[in-house]
């Protein structure tokens, strides 16, 4: 199917290894395989899939790292993970997206620093063309805000922005360049080792909906200036 762009595998009772690669879909744009028994390693590659702008993994039970291919996807702009049995560090590759507006990696195993460079600094959000307004309009994301599951889609999903770690193992103090996302509206940091103060860059975030640094370490004097809300 070398004209594919948009593959909705979602809800199904698929089990297994995911499949080894999409070899030939290079227009593929829109992959959505949540919600299934997909198992193992995130062996999955997709090689010549470059125009590759959602990608949902979500709720299944893929195991051991992010895999370092994923730099590959340089045009990824949503990558839900939530839910599945990652462990490991956040590899150093996701540091290279530069158009990523939406990422959920919480409800895994994950461990070591949130790297400060993958706290995207470009402005949000970033534009869509009618195409791929009508495409993302077909699948909804979910994304946890307040411990409420959302699901987004259309007009909504076009200005989300969100960046969610809840329930890993992260450690370290919370990266100061999360003060340029002046127009993020979740950060979820919830439900890890933390460590450290509130930095005062948090009163930067003029546009947040929902910020979430419960249960962690956390210590010292708080200097978010909470007027902004």
């Amino acid at each position: 199917m070398s004209s594919l762009e948009f593959l909705n595998l979602s809800g199904d009772n698929f089990s297994g290894l995911l499949l080894p690669r999409f070899s030939n879909s290079s227009k593929l744009r829109y992959v959505y395989l949540s919600r299934n028994k997909l198992q193992g390693p995130s062996a999955i590659k997709f090689y010549d899939s470059f125009e590759i702008l959602a990608l949902d993994l979500s709720h299944n039970d893929l195991t051991s790292r992010i895999p370092e291919w994923i730099d590959r996807l340089s045009n990824l702009r949503f990558l839900l993970l939530i839910y599945n049995n990652l462990e490991g560090k956040i590899p150093i590759q996701l540091c290279k997206f530069d158009q990523l507006t939406l990422i959920d990696l919480s409800h895994n195993y994950l461990s070591g620093n949130i790297l400060s460079c993958m706290i995207f600094t470009h402005p949000f959000p970033i534009q869509y063309n009618s195409r791929d307004f009508v495409s993302l309009s077909q699948q909804p994301f979910e994304f946890t805000m307040k411990n409420v599951s959302l699901f987004n889609r259309g007009n909504i999903i076009w200005n989300f922005t969100g960046i969610d770690v809840l329930c890993n193992n992260f450690t370290g103090e919370i990266p100061r360049e999360i003060g340029s996302l002046s127009m993020i509206k979740v950060l979820n940091h919830s439900h890890n080792i933390l460590t450290g103060p509130i930095l005062s860059i948090f009163s930067n975030l003029k546009e947040i909906k929902s910020l979430d640094l419960s249960y962690n370490k956390l210590d010292g004097k708080s200097h978010l200036d909470y007027r902004i809300f």
